[in-house]
């Protein structure tokens, strides 16, 4: 594997049904292929906390996958889940991007740092839709975060359903140079061969997430 196991982030936030033997199959896939990094939703964490072992690190979605929530709630979101009693180690929280692209920039950085303050330590992960931006929205955002506090910056949800386009290792490369080693850079959304992982990888991506991570892995 050469070590591109430890970069890729195994998930299945994307499912639209996710079952409590998809939890266990998703953390057990994970630690069989020395995957070291799972993004799950909120209510997968109970299952998730009992299979996993201490070398899987877990992110826990808020707002996904639209992000289309009043700031309060999603703040609200968060200290529910720090208040849960489930362990995870990191947040995943997507932005109002609908809102954002709509010409309400100053209201995206204002939840941005309140997300931010609202985890503590947890390291927070702002997931945008990146193949829907132009270039200067993208490294607006990527300042944003950065001021926020965030640990990095997530591409898309990967969410299916939306009509949407996928972001391309041009939009990674976009967001890498922007965030400058500020911020670490995660490849979302149709990431399904191993050959998109390498390439988001070499256009700047520090992690790839990918539903289909077992199977790329297991080919």
């Amino acid at each position: 594997m050469n070590g591109i196991e430890k970069k890729i982030v195994y998930t299945n936030a994307s499912a639209y049904k996710t079952s409590d033997a998809d939890c266990e199959r998703l953390v057990l896939g994970a630690m069989a292929k020395g995957m070291e990094r799972i993004f799950v939703l909120p209510s997968s964490l109970p299952v998730v906390n009992r299979t996993r072992t201490d070398g899987i690190r877990v992110a826990v979605g808020v707002s996904y996958p639209s992000g289309a929530y009043e700031q309060a709630v999603k703040v609200h979101e968060i200290e529910d889940l720090l208040c849960s009693g489930e362990a995870f180690d990191e947040i995943y929280a997507v932005l109002a991007v609908g809102r954002y692209l709509s010409g309400y920039a100053d209201e995206c950085r204002a939840e941005m740092e309140a997300m931010a303050a609202a985890a503590g330590e947890k390291p927070v992960y702002f997931i945008m839709e990146a193949a829907v931006m132009t270039d200067g929205q993208k490294k607006e955002v990527v300042e944003m975060a950065a001021g926020a506090g965030a640990r990095g910056i997530v591409a898309s949800t990967g969410f299916a359903p939306y009509d949407i386009k996928m972001p391309g290792p041009e939009d990674i490369r976009t967001l890498a140079e922007a965030a400058a080693g500020k911020l670490e850079i995660i490849a979302n959304g149709g990431i399904d061969s191993m050959e998109k992982i390498q390439d988001m990888l070499r256009a700047g991506a520090g992690l790839v997430c990918s539903a289909d991570a077992y199977h790329i892995l297991n080919g």
